[in-house]
C-alpha cells in the first residue's frame, strides 16, 4: 500500500506549475565536435559567427537569433551544435510556451540554421512522438516527477552530424544537423521502462486483491469435498504477448538497416501489429478457459498487457 500511495502522490503533484528563474547565457566559443569550426556565440549582440578554426580572422557566415540559450560553455549542456562541416547549427530554444501569457517562455524549440538563416524549426513537445491518449497520464506525470517539465538539454544526443531528439513518447528521432530534417526514428526505451513502472504496480495490487478474495472463498470440489484456490499466475497468454513485443521490437531494429534486412523489418512489424489486436480477444479466451483446468488458473497479466501493446502499436504506426 505504500508503493501505491507513492504512485499516486507522483501521479497528481501539478509539475507544471514551478516557477523558474534562468540566467542569461555567457558569450562564449561553441567547437564542433572535430575542432574544425566554431560559433562565436554572443547573447549580448544576438548575433552569432561561425568560424574555421585554422583561419578565425573573417567569418564564414553568421546567424542573428536570441532563442539559444545554453548553460555551459561546450557540448556537454546538449543545448547548442555545430556542424562538422560548419554549414549548420542546431539547439534547443527558449520558445513560449502555447496557451500561456506572452512573456512565459520554455525550451521547447528545436531551430536549425545555416547561412540562409532558418532551414527548420520544430516543438520538441509536438513531435509525433506516439502518445497513447489517457494511458500515458500517469506515466507523463511520474516521468515529470522524475525528470521536471523542463528537461534542458537532457533529450538531446549527438552522433557526429546526426542529433537525436527523445521526447516523452514511444519514438525518438535522428536529425540531420545539416538540412534539419527527421532522417530516422527509434523505439524510446525510457518511455517503456516508464510504461512497465506503472502499469506492473496496479496490476499486481489487483492480482492480490482477487486471490485474497478467491482464498476467503474457496471453491469445494464436488467428487472429494476438498477445496482449491485460484492461481493468478502469468500464463501462456502472457508468454503470446510478450513474444509478440519481443519480434515487434526486432522488427523495428531491423527496419533500420536498408535493403532486404529493412524490408524483412518492415514485414515483421506490420505482421506483429496485426497479432496485437488478435491477441487481446485471445488472451481473455485463455485466461477464462484457465478457470476449468485442475489447478485453476486465470491469467490476469495476459489480457492486460496485450490491450497496452495494442494500443501502444496502434500509436506508434499512426506516425
Amino acid at each position: 500500500m505504500r508503493l501505491l500511495a507513492i504512485l499516486l502522490v507522483l501521479t497528481v503533484i501539478p509539475n507544471l506549475a514551478f516557477a523558474r528563474s534562468y540566467a542569461r547565457p555567457e558569450p562564449h566559443k561553441r567547437f564542433s565536435s572535430t575542432g574544425d569550426f566554431y560559433l562565436d556565440f554572443n547573447p549580448e549582440a544576438k548575433q552569432h559567427s561561425v568560424y574555421a578554426t585554422q583561419r578565425p580572422e573573417t567569418p564564414l557566415w553568421t546567424v542573428i537569433t536570441d532563442s539559444f540559450w545554453p548553460f555551459l560553455k561546450d557540448e556537454s549542456d546538449r543545448c547548442l551544435f555545430v556542424a562538422n562541416d560548419g554549414r549548420s547549427v542546431a539547439g534547443l530554444t527558449f520558445v513560449h510556451a502555447t496557451g500561456f501569457p506572452a512573456d512565459h517562455r520554455r525550451f521547447d524549440g528545436l531551430e536549425f540554421f545555416d547561412k540562409s538563416g532558418r532551414i527548420a524549426a520544430y516543438r520538441v513537445s509536438e513531435l509525433p512522438s506516439g502518445r497513447i491518449p489517457l494511458i500515458d497520464i500517469p506515466i507523463r506525470n511520474v516521468w515529470f516527477a522524475f525528470h521536471g517539465d523542463d528537461f534542458r538539454g537532457g533529450q538531446l544526443k549527438r552522433d557526429a552530424d546526426i542529433l537525436t531528439v527523445a521526447p516523452f513518447g514511444m519514438r525518438s528521432f535522428d536529425f540531420s544537423i545539416a538540412t534539419g530534417q527527421i532522417v530516422d526514428w527509434h523505439l524510446n526505451l525510457r518511455y517503456f521502462a516508464y510504461m512497465a513502472m506503472v502499469y506492473s504496480v496496479p496490476a499486481w495490487i489487483i492480482a492480490r486483491w482477487v486471490r485474497r478474495l478467491t482464498l476467503a472463498n474457496r471453491l469445494p470440489l464436488a467428487s472429494s469435498g476438498e477445496r482449491r484456490s485460484i492461481s493468478y499466475s502469468p500464463g501462456i497468454g502472457t508468454i503470446l504477448v510478450v513474444s509478440n513485443l519481443a519480434l515487434f521490437a526486432s522488427g523495428v531494429y531491423m527496419d533500420s538497416f536498408g535493403g532486404a534486412i529493412d524490408r524483412l523489418g518492415g514485414q515483421i512489424c506490420t505482421l506483429t501489429y496485426q497479432i496485437a489486436f488478435v491477441l487481446v480477444p485471445t488472451t481473455i479466451c485463455i485466461s477464462f478457459l484457465g478457470l476449468s483446468s485442475q489447478p485453476r488458473r486465470f491469467d490476469i497479466f495476459g489480457p492486460w498487457l496485450s490491450l497496452l501493446s495494442a494500443m501502444s502499436m496502434m500509436a506508434l504506426f499512426n506516425y
